[in-house]
């Protein structure tokens, strides 16, 4: 049986990912109704999926009380993942996912062993070489939403947070 922190993780949910239409749009709403007002943007990011395959998205990030919002939208290539919760017509901003951060290889080598036990679907896997390695498990089924795990890597992780901004 699985232990509760392999496959959650850390000490708390580190990230909510948000899939939107237009980043830009829910950057304004965020600010305007929520207060969240600094954000981190990254423009025509390329993320990889898998092996071959890979994603641009338009991707903002900030910090509000030590839990990061990533809002996510897809620009093109292999962003289905992330196109398929949004609908065809008009603004939206969909619950994506929850990561969870992992700062050494014991805690990674033993969500990698967990998710081979229990046969979890990985839907995109990659690696900012030097900062972190991230993927999607696939819990759709049983909590409605993705599970990313997010592992950051000595200093260049730390210095990739440190560039977030925080709200509060």
């Amino acid at each position: 049986m699985p232990t509760a922190t392999t496959i959650f993780p850390g000490t708390a949910v580190q990230q909510i990912g948000y899939a939107t239409t237009d980043v830009d749009e829910a950057v304004r709403r965020y600010g305007e109704r929520y207060g969240v007002t600094r954000f981190l943007r990254l423009p025509n990011t390329t993320t990889t999926i898998s092996p071959g395959r890979a994603a641009t998205l338009n991707i903002a990030m900030a910090f509000v009380n030590g839990t990061m919002i990533e809002l996510i939208e897809p620009a093109g290539g292999a962003d289905g993942i992330y196109r398929d919760v949004l609908p065809a017509n008009g603004f939206a901003v969909r619950h994506h996912h929850l990561g969870y951060a992992m700062f050494t290889d014991e805690e990674w080598n033993a969500a990698q062993q967990e998710i081979v036990r229990q046969n979890f679907s990985v839907v995109l896997s990659g690696e900012a070489p030097g900062v972190m390695r991230y993927q999607y498990i696939d819990l759709r089924a049983d909590l409605g939403h993705y599970v990313e795990y997010l592992y950051y890597l000595g200093a260049g992780g730390k210095e990739m947070l440190g560039a977030i901004p925080h709200n509060g």
